[in-house]
């Protein structure tokens, strides 16, 4: 197959792939990668048209704009793949990175002729494939054990980490050899089959993160609280059953945590107080704990902290570190507006299996309610002699 019958059929598959990215990312407009990948593709889509209709064989010098577009295009798939990693950067860098590469470009092309601008063009594209390859490795280095993006986000490096090699390849013929072997011989057939293959390969890999990386969105919302981010009923669940199908899983224990007089917050100061005290609670409490301890909200004021805890002892220090860290907070929702709160925190008896777990909520809710009757703002452990019915303590 002739290299402008394979340019045509990137370019179709490029620009197909960016417009179908463009309206996903209508519907998902929060996630900044998908567009950063669909302008990507839709501009170097354009830019092998271009290439295409000033012609393959000796372009005139006017066509650096194609180059242009095609730079950028990659830029923008590099500021997509960080976006997708976590890395987060603002998009008038790749303007200026664009700007410059032009700049330059323009003075090569119209001083060294078009020897110089096809070598200046692979150099620069073999640096940005490489640099998007290792950036998808580095990727890999933030995700974690088990999330399944990890594999594509390494086929992904690989591909890029290869065509670069590739491309630097490239630049290297042509600086030796001149323009001829940018078309043809077996070198060329090989850069760009693999350069189609690359193409569709790549584009599907794209969707499939996004697909992927939503369903994970999905999940980790229905496993956490969306007001503070600590996990719900539903996500406790689940780490007790993961922390007791660790291998010789350490007892835990259970502290019910409910902030003292809630109501009376949101009646003087309003519901977006409340909750913003609520959100200050909940990292008092995350800051709080070890490694290994997590934290539930599984009412309105209401939290429980499982705690890997080798006596009961040991897990009422943390409880006092609880109420400890509650009393601290200083919480603005508004100008001239300071919130403070205490915490009441009842313990359960350690546990040893997962089925042991209601059991162990129903002794921290008595224990809680113990220490709401004793004046609040305190701890209490569970004994025998708790066996009141904790009864409803939002209003207490």
């Amino acid at each position: 197959m002739d290299p402008a019958t394979v340019i045509a059929m990137i370019a179709v598959h490029l620009l197909s792939a960016g417009v179908l990215m463009l309206l996903l990312s209508w519907r998902v407009p929060e996630h900044a990668a998908l567009r950063a990948w669909a302008l990507a593709a839709v501009f170097f889509g354009v830019g092998y048209v271009g290439r295409l209709a000033h012609g393959l064989a000796l372009p005139p010098p006017h066509s650096v704009w194609v180059d242009g577009l095609m730079v950028l295009a990659q830029l923008l798939f590099i500021l997509g793949v960080l976006n997708f990693i976590g890395v987060q950067r603002r998009w008038h860098w790749v303007l200026w990175c664009g700007a410059a590469f032009m700049a330059v470009h323009l003075v090569v092309t119209w001083r060294l002729g078009p020897q110089a601008r096809f070598v200046l063009l692979n150099a620069s594209m073999a640096a940005l494939y490489l640099a998007m390859g290792g950036i998808s490795f580095y990727g890999l280095t933030r995700l974690e054990k088990g999330n399944r993006v990890r594999l594509s986000l390494g086929t992904f490096g690989l591909l890029m980490g290869t065509l670069g090699l590739l491309t630097g390849v490239r630049a290297g013929q042509i600086a030796l050899l001149g323009l001829g072997p940018m078309y043809q011989g077996w070198f060329a057939a090989l850069y760009f089959a693999f350069g189609s293959f690359v193409g569709v390969l790549v584009s599907l890999l794209v969707l499939w993160n996004i697909f992927e990386s939503l369903a994970q969105r999905l999940r980790n919302l229905a496993r956490h609280d969306p007001l503070t981010g600590l996990l719900n009923r539903h996500g406790l669940r689940d780490a007790l059953a993961a922390h007791f199908a660790r291998p010789e899983a350490p007892h835990l224990v259970l502290a019910a945590v409910d902030v003292d007089h809630f109501k009376r917050v949101n009646d003087l100061h309003g519901h977006a107080a409340g909750d913003m005290l609520l959100r200050a609670v909940a990292q008092a409490l995350q800051a709080a704990c070890r490694h290994g301890d997590f934290v539930a909200r599984t009412g309105g004021e209401e939290f429980v902290v499982g705690h890997a805890a080798a006596d009961l002892a040991q897990a009422m220090q943390l409880a006092e570190r609880l109420r400890q860290a509650a009393q601290a907070l200083r919480c603005h929702p508004r100008p001239g507006l300071q919130l403070r709160c205490t915490v009441s925190v009842g313990v359960s008896q350690p546990i040893a299996r997962a089925e042991q777990w209601e059991h162990a909520a129903s002794q921290a809710d008595r224990a809680l309610y113990a220490a709401k009757h004793g004046g609040r703002n305190r701890c209490e452990a569970f004994d025998r002699s708790l066996q009141t019915d904790p009864g409803e303590l939002a209003s207490a």
